[in-house]
């Protein structure tokens, strides 16, 4: 085959790309404040420490598995952005703060980003095909 007819592995999109950092950014931060959180004396204190902890751990793996092009990190990704927003509503509905919604923005803009058009058509391509992601 002719170098200049082969064809280019297709690159992760922007708005993926971006979504994949934060992931990796923002569960670095949680799983530090949850590690802190699960030493609270008061026991739902601990409970919601362990759960950040959770959360940052496989906000983490799964933000470097998306900047490697894996089909299966993009799909827990939206499992996860999913749960996030439904917890920040049950948790303002428990509370009885309205303001606590705010908490699902960014997870919900997140999830509004990796459903659109641009990468579930990347995440789509068949991982063996001469289309399939680039890896790095």
């Amino acid at each position: 085959m002719n170098p200049s007819q082969e064809s280019t592995p297709a690159q992760l999109p922007v708005g993926a790309k971006m979504v994949a950092w934060l992931l990796v950014v923002g569960g670095a931060l949680f799983a530090v404040v949850g590690t802190i959180g699960v030493f609270e004396p008061d026991r739902a204190e601990a409970l919601m420490g362990m759960l950040m902890l959770a959360f940052g751990v496989a906000y983490l793996v799964v933000g470097r598995g998306m900047l490697r092009a894996s089909r299966t990190a993009y799909l827990v990704a939206i499992g996860l952005l999913g749960a996030s927003v439904a917890l920040a509503i049950v948790r303002a509905a428990i509370e009885g703060d309205r303001s606590l919604i705010s908490q699902g923005f960014v997870p919900a803009v997140a999830l509004w980003v990796l459903l659109g058009s641009e990468p579930r058509t990347y995440f789509a391509r068949s991982a063996t095909g001469p289309d399939a992601p680039a890896v790095g």
